[in-house]
């Protein structure tokens, strides 16, 4: 019975409305905190504190040191530096005029590195060496990118023939004779026999 009790005068604490300020006024005061005194709506007091705002710090000096110019925006870097030594960066921006735009400005790509793959678990390296020379792997290509050696001069010697190659290679070949015979010609046109006229017929009356 007491637990019921304790329960239900928990549930009608939550479920009433909690008291709310009358009146307020400041009774103390520190380095760091304003202390108040608060008169609630069911007459009881109670102690508020809040924290001072810590004041405003001024630059000793201020300096451009940098100027960034983005696709849509122009950065500007300043250095800031405080009486106590400390400093600190801060950045401004200013949007571009519409003819800015127009000649936008990219950073350069970087630079693919070449370096060779550090053995056969090194699967990207490897993958990007394919990519670069894609033929490598290929003996086919062998062919396809074979120079023939050509013919630049050829000589003719005790009925041989010798061919000389922009390599400088030579090869020697024996001369190959066709015999011809002659042969009577013949009379290919067919004679054409001359045709007799045909008489008129008379027409019996």
């Amino acid at each position: 019975m007491r637990e019921f009790l304790l329960v239900l005068f928990a549930v009608s604490a939550i479920a009433a409305p909690q008291p709310h300020t009358i009146k307020s006024h400041r009774v103390n005061e520190d380095a760091d905190y304003v202390y108040y005194s608060d008169t609630k709506s069911d007459h009881t007091e109670t102690t508020r504190k809040v924290r001072k705002p810590k004041p405003v710090e001024y630059p000793a000096s201020v300096t451009l040191v940098a100027t960034n110019d983005l696709p849509v925006q122009v950065q500007f870097a300043y250095r800031e530096i405080y009486p106590n030594g400390r400093i600190h960066t801060n950045y401004l921006y200013r949007t571009k005029t519409p003819r800015e735009r127009i000649k936008i400005t990219l950073p350069p790509m970087p630079e693919i590195t070449t370096e060779p793959p550090r053995g056969k678990a090194d699967a990207l390296r490897l993958a990007k060496a394919r990519l670069r020379h894609p033929d490598k792997d290929k003996p086919h290509n062998k062919k396809t990118m074979y120079r023939p050696d050509r013919i630049v001069s050829s000589t003719v010697k005790d009925k041989k023939i010798t061919h000389t190659y922009e390599s400088g290679k030579k090869n020697k070949e024996t001369l190959k004779h066709a015999y011809t015979v002659r042969v009577k010609s013949v009379d290919i046109t067919i004679p054409v026999k001359p045709v007799k006229p045909i008489k008129p017929t008379k027409l019996n009356k």
